[in-house]
C-alpha cells in the first residue's frame, strides 16, 4: 500500500506567473504551502514505513523523487522556500535509505534463493556457489537450509570474520550414498524412541509411553493365510487393566511392528528369543488384533501376554536394499533416477515470476479450442474446474520431463484430480500404481476410484485387516480367497495349522519326541503347498489388475515374490501426499514400473505423478542428522523439484520470521489479506509472499471447496500467499443471522441451549490464558524420560483443564441439536490428550465422535472442528506446536466451523501462533468476519466452575 502523490505535479508548483510583485508574492506563497504540505505527507510516508512496515510504491517513490529534483532546478529565491527544500530532500533522503535497507534485507533472501535453485538447475559454472567471507551468520545459516531442501552439497569453513559458505551440486551416486547414511541414522533414533535401549524401566513406565503391552489376555487365535497366524487381544484380568489394550493401540497404530515381550534377569523388558516377528492388525472396541508371520511357539495354557512395540526394520531394508539397486541401475531405470535425484528434467525457469505471469501460466492449458475439447468431450468427470483440467492433461500428455508435480491444499479437489488421471491413464491401457505415505491416504484414494467406476480392475495392497473395511473386499488377499484354488489352500493350511499344534504339545510317550518331529515336518510340507496355491491365486488376480493401491513399503511386501515378473510392473505411479514421503520410499516405486525404449530422445508420457501439499505435516523422521531446520530425511523429494520448478502456493514462514524487519512486513500483510479473503472488502493488498503457481512440471489448484472464505482467511493468507479462492459458502443449519452474532452469554437462553460458543460465529476461539488449566506429563515418565526419548514426550503431555473444558464444548454442540456426533472431530496434538478426551467422551465415541492427533487427521475432514491445544506452562514452550504445518492443519479440518481452545500467553511465544491470536484479537465480533474471541472467564461456569 502506499500513499499517491499525483497532486504532487512539479509543473504546478513551479510554474511563477509574470506579473506583478504581488502575484509573485502569492505565488512563492503558494509555493511554500504545497511544499509543507509536500514534506509533511513524505514524512508521514517515511513514518508509515519505519514504524509500521507498510512499504512504499516504487511509483511512489520515483513520484516524490521527481518531486526533489525539481526542487533543486527551479531557482526560487526567497528563504523559507529553500529551506523547506533542504528540509524536503533530507526527508526524502531518509525514506529511500530505509527503502533500500529494506529492499536489501529482503532482496538477499530472494537472491540467494535464486542462486541455490540456478545453481541445482544445472546452471552455468563448476558447479559451485561460494559466499563471501562477509555474508553475516544468519544469512550462511539460511543458506544451508535452503541448500540442503534443492539436495545440494553445503558446508561453511574458517572461524569467525573468516567463515564462508560453500554449496555444490551432488551426484546422484553422492546422494545415495548420503541417504543410506540418513536412513541408518534414522533407524538408530527409532530404535532410541523404543523400549529395546530402556534397560531397567518398569512396565508402568513402558506402557505409560506407549510402549509395551503388560499382561493382555488372548482371545482368540486362528490360522491367517501365508502361514501366518493372527491373534486377538483384550483388557488383562484386574480393574487396574482396564482400558490398557485401547491406550496401548494411540501409538500401535495398524501396520506397526511388534515382538513378544519377556523379563531378563536384570528386570528389563526385552524380545522373546525364538518368536516370531508380527504387526498391528487392527483395533476396535478394546480389542486388538496381531499378526505374526509364523505361529509363536506357546502353550495351550498360555491365555496372558505382553508385547512390546519394536523399530521396523523391514521398511529400513527394504529402503536400503533400493539405494543399491538404484546404484547399480541401468537405462530406463538410471534415467528416472537421474530425473528425481540428478539433473535429467530440464526446467523452463528456476526462479519466481510475477502473479500476474504465473496467473497466464496456470490457466494457459485450459485455452484454446483444441484444449477446450479435450477437456470437455474426454473427461470422464465433466465437473473439474479449470485448474483440475489442466493439471489432468498436464499428467497425461506427452512431456519432456517423466515427472509431473500437483500442488493441492486443503479442500482443493487433489482427490478428485488424481482419480481423473488414473481413469484417464486406464483409458490409455496403461496399469497405473497408486501409493502413499499412509493406509489411510492410500484408502481414500480406492474408494473414490470404486465410486468414480465401480468395473475398474482395482486391488488393494495389503493384509485385509489393515485396510478399510469400504474397500477390504478389493484386497489382494481378498480377491485371491475368490480364486477357485484357494479353497484347497485353505483346508491345506487348516490342516497344517493342526499338525503345528500336535508338535508344540508334550507327551510322556517314549516316541513322544519322534511325534512332535514327524508333526513338524508335514506341517510345513503342507504350509509349503497350500503357500504354491496360493501364489498361483496371487498371479491369477495380478494379472487382472489394472489398478494397484498401497503403502509405499506395502505394495512392495506384496510383489516380492513376483520379482521381475511382467505383471509385477507399471506404467506409471501415482503418489498422493508425496509431500509426506522420505525420499528413499518413493524410490521403492523404481523397479516396479516399465520404462520406455525411447528414453534417449526424453519425449514419453508422464512416468510419476506426484500430488501434496508441502505446507502441510512433512513425515516425521525422529533422527536429529542435521545442525538446520529442513533438513536430512526431511527434505522430501518433492518440495525440492517444486523448489526448483518455481511452482506451488505459498512460502516458507520460517523465512520470514528469521528478520524483524521480514517479519513486521509479512505480519500486516498477511493480517490485511486475511481481512481481504473474509469479506471481500477492499482490493487485495500486494504481498511479498507471492510465488509462481504453476511452473514448467507442476500445477497448483486454488479453488477451495471445504470452507467458507472466513474460515480459509488465516490459513490462505499466513501459508498459501493469499492466492487460495474460497468456492464453498456457509451452511444455514450452522450459520444463523447477524441478529444474532456475539450475544452476551448472559442472554444466551433466549437463543437456545448456547453458554460457550455462539451459533452464529464460523470461528470462536476460547482463550484459557490464567485459567490454571496447566498442562500435566506422567511421573513416572518424567523421571524417566532421557533427552533420546524426546520424541516420546507426545505420549505423555496432556491437559485435563483444557480436555473438560473441550468435552463441554461437543456437548454442547450435540445438544443444541444442530450437529450429530458423527459430524464433530477433535483434533489434538498429543495422543496423551487424544486418550484423556476418549476416556472422558466414551459414550460420545461409541456415537459416532471422532477424537484423533492432528497428524491423524491430515487429509481428512469434519463439519465442526475443536483444536485443543494442550499446551499451557509458564515457560512459554509449546514444542512442536511451534511447526506451522501442524498449526495448519489443525485449523484447515473444519468444513463450518472451527472452535480452537488454548492459552494465548503460552502460544503466542511463538509468532505465527501470536499472529493467529492477533488475527482474531483485530476482526474479532464483527458481523462479515464470523470470528468470535473470549477468554475462558466469560464463560458461564458449570456446577459453579
Amino acid at each position: 500500500m502506499g500513499t499517491s502523490f499525483k497532486y504532487l505535479q512539479c509543473s504546478e508548483i513551479f510554474s511563477l506567473p509574470q506579473g506583478s510583485a504581488n502575484s509573485r508574492r502569492r505565488s512563492i506563497e503558494a509555493i511554500r504551502c504545497r511544499a509543507r504540505s509536500a514534506e509533511t505527507k513524505i514524512h508521514s510516508l517515511s513514518h508509515l514505513f519505519q514504524e509500521q512496515r507498510i512499504r512504499p510504491r516504487q511509483s511512489d517513490l520515483h513520484q516524490s523523487r521527481n518531486f526533489g529534483h525539481a526542487i533543486l532546478r527551479k531557482r526560487v529565491p526567497h528563504k523559507s522556500v529553500q529551506s523547506l527544500k533542504a528540509s524536503l530532500v533530507a526527508t526524502l533522503d531518509t525514506l529511500e535509505s530505509t527503502c533500500e535497507k529494506y529492499d536489501n534485507v529482503q532482496g538477499s533472501e530472494t537472491s540467494l534463493r535464486e542462486l541455490l535453485v540456478k545453481l541445482r538447475n544445472q546452471g552455468s559454472g563448476d558447479g559451485k556457489l561460494i559466499l563471501p567471507a562477509t555474508t553475516t551468520a544468519r544469512k550462511r545459516r539460511r543458506a544451508h537450509e535452503i541448500a540442503e531442501r534443492l539436495g545440494l552439497g553445503h558446508v561453511s569453513v574458517g572461524q569467525g570474520k573468516e567463515r564462508c559458505f560453500t554449496a555444490w551440486r551432488l551426484t546422484v551416486a553422492e546422494r545415495l550414498e548420503i541417504l543410506r547414511k540418513l536412513l541408518d541414522t534414522e533407524e538408530a533414533a527409532s530404535r532410541a524412541s523404543f523400549a529395546l535401549d530402556q534397560l531397567g524401566q518398569s512396565w508402568k513406565v513402558l506402557e505409560a509411553q506407549g510402549l509395551l503391552l503388560y499382561k493382555a489376555s488372548v482371545l482368540e487365535k486362528e490360522a491367517s493365510s501365508f502361514g501366518r497366524e493372527r491373534w486377538t487381544l483384550e483388557d488383562g484380568i484386574g480393574a487396574e487393566r482396564a482400558g490398557h489394550v485401547a491406550r496401548f493401540a494411540q501409538r500401535a497404530r495398524p501396520g506397526v511392528a511388534i515382538r513378544i515381550a519377556v523379563k531378563d534377569a536384570d528386570g528389563s523388558w526385552i524380545v522373546a528369543e525364538g518368536q516370531p516377528p508380527g504387526r498391528v492388525a487392527w483395533s476396535r472396541d478394546g480389542k486388538l488384533a496381531l499378526v505374526f508371520d509364523y505361529p509363536p511357539t506357546t502353550t495351550d495354557e498360555s491365555r496372558e501376554v505382553s508385547v512390546l512395540l519394536v523399530p521396523d526394520s523391514t521398511s529400513f531394508d527394504r529402503m536400503r536394499s533400493v539405494i543399491g539397486e538404484c546404484g547399480r541401475a541401468e537405462k530406463g531405470m538410471k534415467w528416472l533416477l537421474n530425473a528425481f535425484l540428478g539433473d535429467g528434467i530440464s526446467f523452463a525457469s528456476g526462479v519466481s515470476l510475477s502473479k500476474e505471469t504465473s496467473s497466464k501460466n496456470a490457466s494457459s492449458p485450459a485455452c484454446g479450442e483444441e484444449e477446450n475439447a479435450y477437456q470437455r468431450a474426454e473427461l470422464f468427470d465433466k465437473g473439474l474446474n479449470a485448474e483440475q483440467r489442466a493439471a489432468v492433461q498436464l499428467c497425461t500428455r506427452s512431456s519432456t520431463s517423466p515427472v509431473v508435480l500437483i500442488h493441492g491444499p486443503f479442500g482443493t479437489g487433489k482427490t478428485r484430480t488424481l482419480v481423473e488421471v488414473v481413469l484417464q491413464q486406464v483409458k490409455m491401457g496403461r496399469r497405473v500404481l497408486v501409493c502413499a505415505a499412509s493406509n489411510a491416504a492410500v484408502d481414500n484414494m480406492a474408494l473414490a476410484l470404486l465410486r468414480a467406476d465401480p468395473s475398474i480392475p482395482l486391488a488393494r495392497a495389503g493384509v485385509t485387516e489393515r485396510v478399510a473395511t469400504s474397500v477390504a473386499a478389493h484386497t489382494l488377499e481378498a480377491l485371491q480367497e475368490a480364486q477357485p484354488e484357494a479353497a484347497v489352500a485353505r483346508k491345506l493350511r487348516r490342516e497344517a495349522y493342526s499338525m503345528q499344534l500336535t508338535a508344540q504339545k508334550w507327551t510322556r510317550a517314549a516316541d513322544g519326541g519322534d511325534r512332535r518331529r514327524t508333526a513338524r515336518k508335514e506341517a510345513n510340507a503342507l504350509f509349503k503347498d497350500a503357500r504354491r496355491l496360493e501364489q498361483v491365486c496371487a498371479a491369477a488376480v495380478l494379472s487382472r489388475t489394472k489398478v494397484l493401491c498401497g503403502t509405499l513399503t506395502g505394495f512392495a511386501s506384496s510383489l516380492r515374490d513376483f520379482g521381475n515378473h511382467e505383471d509385477a510392473r507399471f506404467d506409471c505411479v501415482v503418489v498422493d501426499e508425496a509431500s509426506q514421503v522420505i525420499t528413499p520410499a518413493l524410490l521403492l516405486v523404481l523397479p516396479h514400473l516399465k520404462y520406455p525404449d525411447n528414453v534417449a530422445s526424453g519425449a514419453a508420457f508422464p512416468i510419476v505423478v506426484m500430488a501434496g501439499d508441502h505446507q502441510q505435516l512433512p513425515p516425521t523422521v525422529l533422527s536429529d542428522d542435521v545442525d538446520d531446520k529442513g533438513g536430512g530425511l526431511g527434505a522430501i523429494l518433492f518440495e525440492e523439484l517444486m523448489e526448483r520448478d518455481g511452482g506451488g502456493l505459498g512460502t516458507r514462514l520460517e523465512e520470514l520470521t528469521a528478520t524483524s524487519e521480514l517479519w513486521d512486513l509479512a505480519r500486516l500483510s498477511v493480517i490485511e489479506q486475511a481481512h481481504t479473503i473474509a469479506t471481500g472488502i477492499g482490493a487485495s493488498p500486494s504481498s511479498n509472499m507471492e510465488r509462481l503457481t504453476a511452473g514448467s512440471i507442476s500445477a497448483a489448484l486454488r479453488q477451495q471447496y471445504r470452507m467458507p472464505s472466513q474460515l480459509m482467511a488465516f490459513p490462505s493468507a499466513a501459508f498459501y500467499g493469499g492466492e487460495l479462492i474460497a468456492m464453498h459458502s456457509s451452511s444455514e443449519k450452522l450459520v444463523s443471522t447477524a441478529d444474532t452474532l456475539f450475544v452476551n452469554s448472559t442472554i444466551h437462553s433466549s437463543f437456545g441451549p448456547w453458554q460457550l460458543l455462539d451459533p452464529g460465529c464460523l470461528l470462536e476461539v476460547i482463550d484459557t490464558a490464567g485459567a490454571g488449566f496447566e498442562e500435566e506429563r506422567s511421573d513416572d515418565t518424567r523421571r524417566n524420560l532421557s533427552r533420546s526419548n524426546a520424541a516420546l514426550d507426545v505420549y505423555s503431555t496432556s491437559n485435563p483443564g483444557q480436555a473438560n473444558l473441550t468435552a463441554r464444548v461437543v456437548r454442547e454442540l450435540i445438544t443444541s441439536k444442530q450437529c450429530s456426533e458423527g459430524e464433530i472431530g477433535v483434533v489434538t496434538p498429543y495422543s496423551a490428550q487424544v486418550i484423556l478426551l476418549k476416556q472422558l467422551m466414551a459414550e460420545n465415541v461409541k456415537a459416532g465422535l471422532e477424537i484423533d492427533s492432528v497428524d491423524a487427521f491430515q487429509g481428512r475432514e469434519k463439519d465442526m472442528i475443536i483444536f485443543d491445544t494442550v499446551r499451557s506452562n509458564i515457560d512459554g514452550t509449546v514444542g512442536f506446536l511451534s511447526d506451522f504445518h501442524r498449526l495448519n492443519v489443525g485449523m484447515t479440518r473444519a468444513r463450518q466451523k472451527l472452535i480452537v481452545i488454548g492459552d494465548s500467553a503460552t502460544l503466542s511465544t511463538d509468532k505465527i501462533w501470536a499472529l493467529f491470536f492477533e488475527w482474531v484479537a483485530v476482526y474479532r465480533e464483527r458481523s462479515e468476519t464470523r470470528i468470535r474471541y473470549r477468554s475462558v472467564f466469560e464463560i458461564p461456569g458449570e456446577d459453579g466452575w
